[in-house]
């Protein structure tokens, strides 16, 4: 079976990584069989991507065929008839090098693609299937063209993706306001964890450590951490924070470290492999997150993988699965979410937790295995005709 993932752009081993979860979950269907073709039509403004350029060749192990052109921010009606030539044209030199395709599968579909090239698809003899991720459908906030879109593609999927129960049920209560025009199910299947993540224990120091992963954006609530950490630091003086990872926010964060003295307990490390991050783990006692939204959370299953319990709000798609066993959750939303936040940094240290089996509980739920599996689901549906 010949499958077309497609995704934002090329992830870059850089600050800028998105991309990194469609293109992993190519790289992950290819691992058990399929034969993945990754294919991308970049149009991020000018102001974050300057490059005029196409990629068509192998890149680690994946055929890769996308086209790079800043046009973010022109007019919706021109940039839609561009972004679709340009699917088109990917597409079609994609069935030129490689044949025919069995299924397209859409990744962020209301980021990707519009209402042509559904249409266009539609001709095109082939399954489609979208895995959804945006916060933007978690807020409802989708705007009327958007909308339009997403009906669209509830009419002329075979199959609908959530990568989080909540995204699930912000995406079945889209599809009751449009009077149900996608029929089936829609499936729960998470993000996929690169595979170097899995039990590590951890090194005695005289520092509690605590870590936050992701990019460094106001979304990503970081301040809230540094803020509760400066409120923890009045207790018990002896803990470090890790904030891992790179973005827009850094030079904010770093006079914020510098407003709370914390100069000496926060570190910022910039982007880092999932390699490294896993190094840093070695010290690192316990994840914590101020994120104001997110749509599934890698981080926390990447935590516990490795064996570390988390501290997350009650806002975050994964509070369902945390247990005393494995973190703890604090109120997100209320007064003074960091002092919230701070009350569970403290209390987590006096927790006893097993993290090997933190790691074992996590790796039967979120493996990278069960998720292929899962997929593995989706694609046999289509090839048998159900």
């Amino acid at each position: 079976m010949k499958i077309l993932v497609i995704g934002r752009t090329l992830p870059l081993k850089s600050s800028d990584i998105t991309g990194i979860f469609e293109f992993e979950q190519a790289k992950g269907a290819s691992q058990i069989g399929y034969n993945v073709i990754y294919g991308f039509v970049d149009n991020r403004s000018i102001k974050v991507m300057r490059s005029i350029n196409k990629v068509d060749k192998e890149v680690r192990d994946i055929k890769t065929i996308g086209y790079y052109l800043p046009i973010g921010g022109i007019t919706k009606k021109i940039y839609d008839f561009i972004k679709y030539k340009l699917f088109k044209k990917m597409f079609n030199n994609a069935i030129k090098h490689y044949g025919k395709l069995d299924i397209v599968h859409i990744h962020f579909p209301l980021i990707n693609i519009n209402s042509k090239i559904i249409r266009f698809l539609k001709q095109q003899d082939v399954e489609i299937v979208i895995t959804e991720h945006w916060s933007k459908v978690l807020n409802k906030a989708l705007s009327n063209r958007e909308e339009g879109i997403l009906e669209l593609l509830f009419k002329e999927s075979s199959k609908v993706i959530a990568v989080s129960s909540n995204l699930e049920k912000a995406l079945s209560e889209y599809n009751k306001k449009f009077e149900y025009p996608f029929k089936d199910n829609i499936f729960v299947i998470p993000n996929l964890v690169d595979s170097v993540f899995s039990y590590i224990p951890l090194e005695k120091s005289e520092n509690f450590t605590y870590a936050t992963v992701g990019r460094l954006v106001n979304m990503k609530g970081n301040d809230i951490v540094i803020k509760a950490l400066a409120e923890v630091i009045k207790k018990r003086p002896n803990v470090k924070l890790y904030i891992i990872g790179d973005g827009p926010e850094r030079k904010s964060l770093e006079n914020l470290i510098k407003d709370y003295y914390l100069d000496n307990k926060v570190i910022i490390t910039g982007y880092l492999s999932a390699d490294e991050i896993k190094e840093f783990y070695k010290e690192i006692n316990v994840y914590v997150t101020g994120s104001k939204i997110e749509t599934f959370g890698v981080p926390v299953i990447e935590s516990w993988l490795i064996g570390r319990p988390v501290i997350i709000g009650d806002n975050h798609p994964m509070s369902s699965e945390v247990n005393k066993a494995n973190g703890l959750i604090y109120e997100y939303y209320k007064d003074n979410t960091y002092k919230n936040l701070a009350e569970k940094m403290l209390e987590v240290q006096d927790m006893k937790y097993e993290y090997e089996k933190i790691a074992l509980d996590c790796y039967r739920n979120f493996s990278r295995q069960n998720v292929l599996a899962r997929l593995d689901e989706i694609y046999r549906s289509l090839s048998s005709g159900n």
